[in-house]
């Protein structure tokens, strides 16, 4: 293995991303809204150079290919992976509860509050709003910002 030379580009960090459209909402107008809270967190993935790893829900690998499409991507930076091969993988790398748009994960957030199990860096009301907000573009500026610290990390 060769060492990197100084202006080698470090890998992209790995994001995973479990989401679906919750089937409570199928068919109501909360469905765009769910579409666009995913496609803004997308974007804002993509924007800051991540590599977005997802299980390829029918629901969301529209949104998430049409996000790449609408940044330019030819190739664009996406695995499909199942959550527990992501996390065999990457076993110190952080987990965001994103609970704003509603379905299991707002239940996960529900049920767990007050434990600390999220590996991140959030506290306090920046992970508040992560759980509860239902403003796509708030949650990813959040999970962007906290997941610069993970650039060039052995963890990553």
């Amino acid at each position: 293995m060769s060492n990197p030379t100084p202006n080698a580009l470090p890998e992209p960090l790995p994001v995973l991303l479990s989401a679906s459209a919750p089937d409570e909402l199928a068919g109501t107008s909360e469905t765009l809204r769910v579409c666009d809270y995913v496609v803004a967190i997308v974007e804002a993935l993509f924007d800051r150079g991540l590599h977005l790893v997802f299980g390829g829900h029918p629901t969301i690998t529209p949104l998430v290919h049409r996000a790449a499409r609408t940044r330019g991507a030819d190739k664009p930076p996406i695995d499909l992976f199942q959550p527990e091969r992501f996390r065999a993988h990457h076993p110190d790398g952080p987990v965001y509860l994103v609970g704003g748009a509603g379905g299991e994960t707002a239940r996960l957030v529900a049920e767990t509050q007050g434990r600390d199990w999220e590996r991140n860096g959030l506290h306090g009301e920046a992970r508040e709003v992560l759980h509860a907000s239902r403003d796509g573009q708030i949650v990813a500026v959040i999970i962007a910002r906290d997941l610069e610290r993970y650039r060039g990390s052995p963890h990553a």
